[in-house]
């Protein structure tokens, strides 16, 4: 049985490519800012009437794609090294609760 490669033994092309969700840490910093202070935007669509829904599906889809960008770009930096997955997974959840309303 071969032993295991510590990951920076480990050549580029078989490792997973984070930089095609985000091009920086910084990046995704500023995408998980945005995120959080435009959870508050929600409060606009209440009350949720026919009126507003298609702007609020809109709105809520825009967000929850972010989201999933912040959320997955985490989870593989957690799986890199494992002390920072952490905000992205609170975004996440924080960011479903938010839209389980709609």
């Amino acid at each position: 049985m071969s032993e295991l490669k510590n990951r920076n033994q480990i050549l580029p092309e078989d490792k997973w490519s984070v930089e095609d969700l985000f091009s920086s840490d910084e990046a995704w910093q500023k995408l998980y800012d945005d995120i959080e202070n435009s959870l508050s935007g929600f409060d606009k669509f209440k009350p949720l009437t026919m009126a507003n829904l298609y702007e609020c599906l809109n709105f809520r889809d825009e967000v929850y794609l972010n989201t999933e960008r912040v959320y997955v770009y985490a989870g593989l930096r957690a799986n890199e090294d494992s002390d920072n997955g952490q905000q992205g997974c609170k975004t996440f959840f924080t960011c479903s609760g938010c839209l389980s309303f709609y």
